[in-house]
């Protein structure tokens, strides 16, 4: 299914709501709505919630994205696919880690 894309705004943070498949047949679309929304003054959340399938091709943007926002010093959360399928690829290849901040704690006692 084609993606469907679509930026809101509220006080907090700029969001970019995603639908659909997140495959290499339509990466060329989310690279530019990810330039469009990367470029937004507030802080941002991107929403997978939707997403019904990714690949590779996407993970690699949603990366870039989250690399872009570290070196602008901005906030950047990800909400992930609610769909069975797309969030246990996501888990199951390791690439979900790669996307996800995970403090280190380490207790010294």
């Amino acid at each position: 299914m084609k993606p469907e894309f679509k930026i809101t705004k509220n006080n907090e943070f700029t969001t970019l709501n995603v639908a659909g498949d997140l495959t290499v047949q339509f990466c060329e679309e989310f690279k530019n709505q990810l330039l469009l929304f990367s470029a937004e003054e507030s802080d941002l959340r991107l929403s997978l919630a939707l997403v019904t399938c990714m690949d590779v091709s996407s993970v690699q943007l949603v990366y870039a994205l989250k690399k872009l926002a570290v070196l602008n010093q901005r906030e950047l959360s990800i909400v992930f696919p609610v769909d069975s399928n797309a969030s246990e690829l996501l888990i199951k290849s390791g690439m979900m880690k790669m996307l996800v901040d995970v403090p280190l704690s380490m207790n010294l006692n």
